[in-house]
């Protein structure tokens, strides 16, 4: 991420094999590699590239509290001549995930997942479509409602927290995992009461 820990020393491409010796495969066990570091630690992250395998060693940023890399995560596509870009900016985290995956689903099915409605939405997505909860979202709440959204999934483990401090006029619907997004959906845009916080 530009800006970030990472820029100059990690590669797009880099497939993370390890961060200070714990072998990582996905986000989440990325995530637990650093759970116990705090800013300004260095950690050696061991990366496979086309060149062949090094191991980098970069002093850890901070974003709402918790140490990051300052990398995007994904998993390697089957196809390496496949590339999806997603433009998206100053995305710090795996918060967007869930997003992201109603665009692509947006984008490749038929009709409008929304029905034209202003819906926003936060929370990490597993490799299963669980939705995992974020940091911060009173903030995501209020940047939601001031960008004209009437509706906003929030992952079930931060309803409490959502529901602490709602904007006025801004349904919060609750989401376990992808499915449930997707339904919600269908209750949002058919008028039907979708699950609450």
């Amino acid at each position: 991420m530009k800006g970030g820990p990472s820029e100059g020393k990690l590669r797009e491409g880099d497939v993370l094999e390890s961060v200070d010796g714990t072998p990582v495969t996905d986000l989440d066990q990325v995530s637990k590699a650093l759970q116990t570091r705090k800013r300004g630690d260095t950690v050696q992250v061991a990366v496979r590239r086309a060149d062949g395998a090094v191991t980098v060693p970069i002093v850890l940023g901070e974003n709402e509290g918790k140490p990051v890399l300052g990398i995007s995560v994904g998993q390697v596509p089957a196809d390496p001549k496949v590339r999806i870009g997603f433009g998206v900016r100053q995305v710090g985290g795996p918060s967007a995930g869930l997003m992201l995956t109603l665009g692509i689903i947006d984008l490749l099915e038929p009709g409008d997942l929304t029905g034209g409605k202003d819906i926003a939405g936060t929370g990490e997505i597993a490799v299963d479509g669980a939705v995992g909860p974020i940091g911060g979202i009173s903030h995501k709440l209020q940047g939601a409602k001031r960008d004209g959204a009437t509706a906003f999934l929030v992952p079930a483990a931060n309803c409490t927290e959502a529901k602490s401090s709602p904007p006025d006029g801004l349904q919060l619907i609750k989401v376990d995992d992808l499915d449930g997004a997707l339904a919600a959906l269908a209750d949002v845009r058919e008028g039907r009461p979708a699950p609450s916080c």
